[in-house]
């Protein structure tokens, strides 16, 4: 009876603690923060806070480079591409369109005045805007592009466009910049969604071949790997650990609660590290993943010295307390070490160091109380013939 009681409250506490570590992984969020890696009293961390704070939450620039762009000058293909910027212009955060950097409303604005000199245009008076009513009808006027593009201050798009002539010396644009401004952007991690709808918007288009870039698209690119390598290497590491205990233990039971008990600590230290105010980024996965291999030693000892006890023992509750007598004093010693030695990194001033450390240290508590209470409690519950040396058919135990 008292052994059900104890199953029924393994069982309980399991559970509580699966859902608890499960919601803290769904819960876990992506980001990548310079601040990480510098000591806290870093001049570089005001930088730092000064464009998460202030430049982006204000005015963040999106660079589409367009690299297949249409016929200007024929009506319907400028219909279409107006009508992708207006799509784009209406994604939620986006600015405007007065925050918008693309050289046709500088082209419009000098067909419309083109005696204005630079003097008028610095001041604000160039005479009427520009105005495209007429060029959604017959399509761009591109014969006075190589003028515009040559007087000031326009000549600046000379970096921002790339053109060329065809066989009838019509200018023929081959590719071009779209300056997009967005606000509301505080983190890189605001950044990974801000260029992920980008992308997905610029994928409506492919006919215009258009690639939304910002200076940090490699930081976002890993970013939004992070958690699917996470997963997929914690998955085959999980799997690789079971085939080893499959291999030396050359039983299929002790196999899956080894295998079982290293997925949960592992699962309980990703899901925790949510709780204790961490993020996934490339530095929590290698801790967590670094901490697979740690956890695997609190499962792996006390199965090992079970498995040893079988001919011996063939009550469960004394081989339990056998193998208790071989590691549990052991696993117990090297857990508490581990744990002293890392629990200053805790007030490390990089918080590099601080993310390994709450790493290994939930995975050294977390650990032990598998290796010392869960495992245990599993294999005891499990009849002979399932934890013998054979793959799930009982010995038969010489009696002397």
């Amino acid at each position: 009876m008292a052994s059900l009681w104890a199953e029924m409250i393994l069982v309980g506490v399991l559970i509580g603690y699966l859902y608890i570590s499960i919601r803290g992984i769904l819960s876990l969020r992506t980001d990548m923060d310079g601040s990480m890696i510098l000591p806290s009293d870093s001049q570089s961390n005001e930088g730092i806070r000064i464009m998460n704070e202030v430049v982006w939450p204000d005015f963040l620039g999106i660079n589409y480079i367009i690299r297949n762009p249409p016929n200007f000058s024929d009506p319907i293909e400028y219909r279409k591409f107006v009508r992708m910027t207006d799509d784009v212009q209406s994604m939620d955060n986006a600015i405007g369109s007065h925050a918008n950097l693309i050289w046709i409303n500088d082209y419009l604005r000098y067909l419309a005045n083109p005696g204005a000199s630079k003097l008028d245009i610095l001041f604000g008076w160039s005479g009427p805007e520009g105005n495209d009513t007429q060029a959604k009808k017959t399509g761009l006027d591109m014969s006075e592009f190589e003028m515009f593009i040559n007087t000031d201050p326009y000549t600046g798009w000379k970096d921002g466009v790339r053109y060329k002539h065809d066989s009838k010396n019509r200018t023929v644009i081959t590719q071009m910049l779209y300056i997009v401004g967005y606000k509301g952007t505080r983190s890189l991690s605001d950044k990974v969604r801000l260029l992920s709808a980008c992308r997905k918007i610029s994928s409506r288009y492919p006919q215009y071949n258009m690639v939304p870039f910002d200076t940090d698209s490699q930081l976002i690119d890993v970013i939004i790997a992070v958690p699917p390598t996470t997963f997929n290497t914690m998955t085959f590491t999980v799997a690789a650990m079971g085939i080893v205990f499959l291999a030396f233990s050359a039983n299929i039971a002790t196999a899956i609660v080894a295998t079982l008990s290293v997925a949960s600590i592992c699962s309980g230290v990703l899901g925790m590290l949510h709780y204790w105010d961490c993020y996934l980024d490339p530095l929590t996965m290698v801790a967590v993943i670094m901490t697979a291999g740690l956890g695997v030693d609190f499962t792996a000892h006390i199965v090992f010295h079970y498995l040893m006890n079988e001919q011996h023992h063939r009550n469960n509750a004394k081989r339990i307390a056998v193998a208790f007598d071989g590691c549990a004093l052991s696993a117990l010693q090297a857990g508490l070490s581990t744990f002293l030695v890392m629990f200053p990194v805790l007030f490390a001033p990089v918080g590099v160091y601080t993310i390994i450390a709450k790493a290994i240290v939930l995975v050294v508590i977390i650990g032990l109380i598998h290796g010392l209470v869960l495992v245990p409690i599993l294999l005891a519950a499990l009849p002979n013939c399932l934890t013998g040396k054979a793959f799930c058919a009982e010995r038969q135990l010489s009696m002397k």
